[in-house]
């Protein structure tokens, strides 16, 4: 069996937890030799480990560090796949970047926004309900 306080086996832990295992931490120490029975019962244990948990930090650090795209890169992706689909007349790539474009400036909401700040223009009828609802006078309790 394994000993969990070598770094070695702890460093194994972590790097098939985090890749080939899937964070499926079962499946993780069958590999790295524990009994299925011992695995399966004492895995969350073991995930509990102060060493397997900062050795799966340090690995999910240096995953976020690798894969980390700039908005100015992504952005700028984004404008030569949309000069590209000009260019190809494809329509509907196009339509799909210019949904990303316009989902990066949140332009698709739930709430209609009203950028102009101006109050909308009356009906007639609403003009009416307004000028009913004004003459109401309320009563006060005494």
């Amino acid at each position: 069996m394994p000993n969990i306080k070598d770094d070695s086996t702890v460093e194994v832990i972590a790097r098939l937890f985090t890749g080939e295992c899937k964070r499926n931490i079962t499946k993780t120490l069958i590999k790295v030799g524990y009994s299925e029975k011992y695995a399966d019962r004492q895995g969350y244990k073991l995930l509990g480990n102060i060493g397997v948990r900062a050795a799966i930090a340090r690995i999910d650090a240096e995953s976020v560090k690798k894969a980390k795209l700039s908005i100015a890169e992504v952005l700028s992706d984004l404008e030569w796949g949309i000069v590209k689909a000009r260019e190809k007349e494809d329509l509907p790539a196009l339509a799909r970047l210019s949904e990303l474009r316009g989902k990066y400036l949140a332009m698709f909401t739930d709430v209609h926004r009203d950028e102009t700040q101006q109050p909308a223009p009356l009906s007639d009828a609403d003009r009416a309900e307004l000028k009913r609802l004004s003459g109401i006078q309320l009563k006060t309790g005494s």
